[in-house]
């Protein structure tokens, strides 16, 4: 166990040492030596000794001759210079002119372009060497390709090499030479085409493996969602790696075609980003929010629609997309910044792969504008970040193995010991690991939210109901509820048949948003039961916030969580009396005060009660969330004239509090809880400060 953690950090180490001096190794293999390049549109190689530097690039200042081709004539009054690799923007065609001085005995020649993403004809001394597409004067004459082209020359009896470019672009956002040509003695450069064909298929063979290996663990696994993503992203990776650079897709299947292939470029970019960063969050859900995560596949799924836009339209999305790349490498520093802060597990190596990986992704987008005259680095960083995920994903799964030996251990221990059952929450906050440390007197005194909900008129239900049917009925009930209590932090502490009393020790606000979401819950419910032609019902939730005991009761055969309070009783009291005023969530004073951002939930004042053990009368509160969007409104734009007649109502001011009851019911028609003040009104029922009729303090 020691010796493979030992290991693994050594492997990261040496990754981390690694990584970046390849990058940089890469960025000057061709800088180590002062090539000659091409100045005023020649090139002298007189002097160049092909058996010790048998290739070159012919970069420089070639002789451009815009808006002609080569049977139109030299035009030498529109002759200029041209830095060749470079573009120009949108659509157009020219020739382009270069003079190579050769040395006596030249040995045979080659040329080689990569996929220049447009149509070109080069030849030298008269005689086509290479060709990608047709060259046109205008959309429908030229036909772009985008394969690369090699082509070899005799220069037997030849001291200059007159290189002739003929060219053109109508199809994307950028025309001219993105790439240099590669010239050379042939055997040579044949011999690098075919090592970095090599390399590309086995970075493509890394990839698909990956893909393949990763999908397997999801299809086994299928709870586990991480693999997927993941895989695809791999997936994605060995698609661009065919259809970028040599285009080596394009050798074997050739009737791909020029549009095939950049759509697949473009729609391989657009999806490795997001899929990229669902990795990231499924390493780190709590450092990567799900609202990003979204984003991101939201925008890369309307960029990939983008990519089926008539060219050149397609290519113009490129520069914008880019921008978003560069706002995830801001975004995934943070994330990784705060992980290794935090101590989060691989964070250290993680960060390694990223940074490897954007600065590839930085040199690929200058290098695209241009700005820095390189081939792409990017297989190179996609391939050590993948190495070091996979090698995460093996250490991750290794501790999930280890972590479920371990539980599977506990849950041995627990089944050994008495048969009693107690919420795993309890057990946090009576500071137990588990149900064995427990004993009878254990307890502790905490504020806590209790929430109380409560089946209205269940006896009249349950009487339309044989016994199956009456357990299948709250079962389901109550398997629909617990999971809503469950994930916004709380537990239930108890059932009383139809009544749930759970309890939240974190926030106010979680109890609040678990009772909205208990009431959606029970909508949904309502439709299924209506249209299985059953009769559906409703519930009463009551949120109050106090001081209360809990621990645990009964003897060591058998033992009962339970809780100790007034706040139990008050919780209870405001869900019966969410029956009296007509609503599905009441607050106390205390919970409405204690709430964290009181701002996000709709609510209003309801009235004043007393409470026992308080001096003085409490306002309770109603929650208007679960309400459908048309009562949110309406709920909404009658709260300020709801409230002013409650204030009314108080005070004792009858008239006033009806007229603005009724003031409100325009706004809200079916809001219960203004027709029961109004009639209150118009009764001039015998109330001091709000109070219930015959009530007694809660």
């Amino acid at each position: 166990m020691e010796f493979s953690r030992l290991s693994a950090i050594r492997f990261f180490f040496f990754l981390s040492i690694l990584g970046p001096f390849l990058l940089f190794a890469s960025s000057c293999s061709r800088q180590t030596e002062e090539r000659p390049k091409v100045s005023n549109g020649i090139l002298d190689l007189r002097n160049w000794d092909f058996q010790r530097h048998p290739l070159l690039d012919l970069t420089g200042d070639w002789e451009y001759y815009p808006d002609r081709l080569a049977s139109d004539g030299n035009a030498e009054e529109k002759k200029s210079l041209f830095a060749v690799p470079g573009v120009w923007l949108g659509s157009g065609y020219a020739t382009m002119k270069l003079g190579i001085l050769l040395p006596k005995n030249a040995p045979n020649l080659a040329f080689y372009s990569k996929g220049q993403a447009t149509a070109f004809d080069l030849y030298v001394n008269g005689a086509k060497v290479l060709k990608s597409g047709i060259v046109g004067k205008d959309p429908v004459s030229s036909v772009p390709e985008s394969r690369g082209s090699f082509g070899e020359w005799d220069p037997s009896g030849v001291s200059i090499a007159q290189v002739t470019l003929d060219i053109s672009n109508f199809h994307h956002r950028f025309g001219g030479l993105w790439y240099g040509i590669r010239f050379g003695e042939s055997s040579a450069l044949r011999e690098e085409v075919a090592r970095f064909r090599d390399m590309d298929w086995f970075l493509g063979g890394i990839f698909f493996l990956t893909f393949l290996y990763h999908v397997g663990l999801f299809l086994i696994r299928r709870q586990d969602l991480s693999p997927l993503p993941f895989g695809l992203f791999c997936f994605t990776l060995f698609v661009r790696i065919l259809v970028t650079e040599d285009k080596i897709l394009l050798s074997y299947f050739p009737s791909f075609g020029y549009l095939t292939s950049m759509r697949l470029e473009y729609l391989t970019f657009y999806l490795s980003l997001p899929l990229g960063l669902h990795y990231l969050r499924s390493i780190y859900p709590d450092l990567f929010p799900r609202i990003w995560m979204g984003s991101f596949y939201g925008l890369g799924l309307i960029f990939s629609v983008g990519a089926f836009l008539p060219f050149p339209e397609a290519s113009k999305a490129i520069p914008y997309y880019q921008a978003s790349m560069f706002a995830s490498i801001i975004l995934v520093v943070y994330v990784l910044v705060l992980a290794v802060w935090k101590r989060k597990p691989y964070a250290i190596p993680l960060m390694v792969g990223y940074l490897i990986l954007s600065t590839a992704g930085v040199i690929e987008v200058l290098a695209a504008h241009q700005i820095l005259k390189t081939r792409s680095f990017l297989p190179l960083g996609l391939f050590v970040l993948v190495m070091i995920e996979t090698f995460v994903l093996s250490f991750r799964y290794g501790d999930l193995y280890r972590e479920k030996e371990a539980l599977a251990e506990e849950l041995r221990r627990i089944n050994s010991t008495y048969s009693s059952f107690v919420p795993s929450k309890f057990l946090g906050l009576l500071d137990k690991q588990s149900v064995a440390e427990l004993k009878p007197g254990d307890q502790v005194r905490r504020e806590v939210t209790i929430l109380f909900s409560d089946i209205r008129s269940f006896t009249e239900i349950s009487e339309s109901m044989n016994a199956k049917e009456n357990f299948e009925f709250l079962n389901t009930y109550l398997g629909r509820m617990e999971p809503v209590i469950r994930t916004n932090r709380g537990f239930v502490e108890k059932y009383f048949g139809d009544g749930i009393m759970a309890l939240f020790s974190e926030t106010p606000d979680d109890a609040v948003l678990a009772a909205i979401q208990m009431q959606k819950e029970i909508l949904i419910y309502n439709r299924q039961r209506l249209a299985e032609g059953r009769r559906p019902f409703q519930v009463g939730i009551g949120i109050h916030t106090g001081s209360s005991i809990l621990g645990l009761i009964g003897a060591e055969g058998r033992m009962d969580s339970t809780v100790i309070s007034e706040a139990v009783h008050v919780a209870a009291r405001l869900e019966v009396l969410t029956k009296f005023y007509g609503t599905g969530i009441l607050l106390s004073q205390d919970t409405y005060s204690s709430l964290k951002n009181r701002e996000r939930f709709l609510s209003r004042k309801l009235d004043r009660i007393p409470i026992k053990g308080k001096k003085e009368e409490v306002f309770i509160y109603e929650i208007g969330d679960y309400l459908s969007d048309a009562e949110q409104e309406a709920f909404r734009n009658s709260k300020t004239g709801f409230e002013k007649g409650v204030d009314a109502f108080l005070s004792g001011r009858f008239m006033d509090a009806g007229e603005t009851f009724r003031e409100a019911l325009r706004v809200y028609p079916g809001d219960k809880t203004s027709l029961l003040y109004l009639k209150r009104c118009t009764e001039q029922m015998p109330v001091v400060g709000g109070r219930l009729p015959d009530s007694d303090p809660i």
